[in-house]
Formats: structure tokens, C-alpha cells, sequence
């Protein structure tokens, strides 16, 4: 077994992901006593906590918010003293995969539990059941904010996955069934060019549709990342991914006739770099802001484990103005 090791327990609200995470922590102690991690990382808990709500009102925060800044201090304690722990998390912001890629450079191996449903109608249902009757630890969550986490959170999951030495894909929509395990997947780490990765796939039974779509986007995903490796190729770039825990970068914006990612391309000494950025790393809103962006027009991207990248032009560089010759493309 791995010495370092992180469990990520992730889904949508209202997934049921308390019930199903304590089943399968039974699982695990029932194998092995050194399965589990000790250090677990419960948001509920942490809400809980005198330094969650001394932090809260301190700064003004919401409740859910002085929560997650306090998980995310006890994660970044667990991973400096060099402890194997899990966490919960509901894996809606971007910041995530940061904090997976952050997990699996300092040596971590990452095993990620996902627990979802069929469609977010389910999950606005019982998180208003919770709420109602008081059932689980769980705490309300209003119905746009469920819908719109549901959304990101299922477009996240394919990067996640990535980040993951080993995924587990769990479904738990019907009431009154048991969750079913859909997926087991395993990265094959194969050194190739820009992050690209190749998987080993086990379905069981017939998957939900939400899992079929999960892995036909990773497979996607890298096919992508393929083509940009060719495009690089064809121009005569040296190519990297970009550091999203703490790169910076500035460059001319390429687009490299994929969907999922975008390149900037700079000097390096005596070549040029193509750095590939995806989306996925990006909120919503940057999505589109960058979508709308012309190519060929300089741009600066600043990664953070803590808050969203930052985008703008580098310094000296006028919008709508033509790249500078330190940025120019030789085709």
C-alpha cells in the first residue's frame, strides 16, 4: 500500500454521499485496519468547530464558507506534516482540481470516491427531505445553488479522474435501493507530452448515463490533448501543461482547434513554448470570457490553489492591439 496516501469522498449535494461514504468506510475497516485513513476530514464536523465560527464572524462569512476555509487549512496541515487523510468535498470550483494536482506532486497517491445521481431533480428533492425532517447531518442548500453545483460538479469530474491514481464511480439515485458501484478506473502514467494519460476502465453491470458520459469526456479529453501534442508538433513548439497550482504564464493565445483546452505560446530562450491550459481549471464565466478572446492576441494567465486563475494582458501589452515580436508565431 502507498505510505502517502489521500481518500477524496466527492459528489453533488444530495447525492447521499454521508450514507454511502459510511458504508464504505465499514468496507474498508472490515478489509484492512490500515485501509482508512486516520486523519478524515468531515465538513460537517469542521462547521461545527470553535475556529470555524470564530472565523466567521471575524471575517463576516457564511457559515459554509468559514467551513471550507477551515477544511482547507486542516487539508493543507494533514498534507505539510505529511499525513494520509480523506476528505469530503462536494467538487464544484475549479480550485479542487488545483488542490489534486497540488496532492499528487507532493507524492500523494489520490484514490477518488465519486457518489452521484441520475439527474439533479433527485438531489433538490432530498435536500429539501433533510432539511425537512432532519435526517442527516446534511445542511440546506437552495434549489438554484443544488442545480447549479450538480452542473459543475459533473463537468469537473472527467479532470478529476485525471488527477486520480485510482476513481471509484458509485450511483445512489433510487430511494430506498442500495447505491451501486458503476466504474472502477486506474491511470496508466505513461510520461506523455502535456498531461496526457491513458486509463484503465472497468464497467460493472449497466452504467447510469451520467458514468458513460463522465468517460466518453475523458476519453475525449484525451484525444485532445493527442491533437494538441500534433499541433505542437507541426509548428515546432516545445510543449508543457500548465502548473495550475502556482503558474504564471503570459504569451501569445493560440487555439488549437479543440474544445476542452487552449495554449499560450512564449519565448523561452532559443524556442518557443506552447503551454496548454484547460478549461477545466477555469469558471464558468472565465470560460466564456476566454471563448469570446480573438487568437493571436497577448494574454496572461496567473494560476492559485486558493481562488480562480487570473486573466489578463501581459504588462505593456494594449487590447486589441497586435502580439508584441517576443510573442510573435513562426508558422
Amino acid at each position: 500500500m502507498h505510505p502517502l496516501r489521500v481518500l477524496i469522498m466527492a459528489g453533488p449535494n444530495g447525492s447521499g454521499k454521508t450514507s454511502v461514504i459510511q458504508a464504505i468506510e465499514a468496507e474498508y475497516r472490515k478489509r484492512s485496519q490500515d485501509s482508512l485513513p486516520n486523519v478524515i476530514i468531515n465538513p460537517d464536523v469542521i462547521r461545527k468547530l470553535p475556529e470555524t465560527l470564530d472565523l466567521a464572524r471575524a471575517e463576516g462569512l457564511h457559515p459554509d464558507r468559514a467551513a471550507q476555509k477551515v477544511a482547507f487549512l486542516h487539508r493543507q496541515r494533514a498534507m505539510e506534516a505529511g499525513q494520509a487523510f480523506a476528505f469530503e468535498t462536494v467538487m464544484s470550483h475549479p480550485t479542487k482540481l488545483a488542490e489534486l494536482a497540488e496532492l499528487r506532486a507532493a507524492g500523494y497517491a489520490v484514490q477518488l470516491v465519486f457518489i452521484s445521481t441520475k439527474n439533479a431533480d433527485i438531489n433538490v428533492r432530498r435536500v429539501a427531505y433533510r432539511v425537512r425532517t432532519r435526517t442527516t447531518t446534511g445542511h440546506d442548500v437552495p434549489e438554484d445553488r443544488t442545480r447549479e453545483r450538480y452542473a459543475r460538479t459533473m463537468a469537473l469530474l472527467p479532470a478529476a479522474i485525471e488527477h486520480a491514481d485510482h476513481a471509484r464511480l458509485y450511483d445512489n439515485s433510487y430511494d430506498g435501493q442500495p447505491y451501486t458501484r458503476q466504474a472502477s478506473i486506474e491511470q496508466e502514467d505513461v510520461g506523455h507530452l502535456a498531461g496526457a494519460r491513458r486509463f484503465r476502465i472497468a464497467l460493472t453491470g449497466t452504467p447510469e448515463q451520467w458514468v458513460l458520459d463522465a468517460i466518453k469526456a475523458l476519453e475525449l479529453r484525451q484525444a485532445e490533448r493527442d491533437q494538441c501534442n500534433a499541433y505542437a508538433a507541426e509548428h515546432g513548439f516545445q510543449i508543457q501543461a500548465a502548473d495550475t497550482v502556482r503558474g504564471s504564464y503570459q504569451g501569445t493565445h493560440v487555439d488549437p482547434g479543440v474544445s476542452g483546452f487552449f495554449c499560450t505560446v512564449a519565448d523561452a530562450d532559443d524556442r518557443q513554448v506552447l503551454t496548454l491550459h484547460d478549461f477545466s481549471s477555469f469558471t464558468p464565466r472565465q470560460v466564456s470570457e476566454l471563448k469570446s478572446r480573438p487568437t493571436a492576441g497577448d494574454l496572461s494567465i496567473a494560476y492559485s490553489m486558493t481562488h480562480e486563475p487570473k486573466i489578463g494582458l501581459p504588462l505593456g501589452a494594449t487590447p486589441g492591439k497586435q502580439p508584441s515580436p517576443r510573442f510573435k508565431i513562426v508558422f
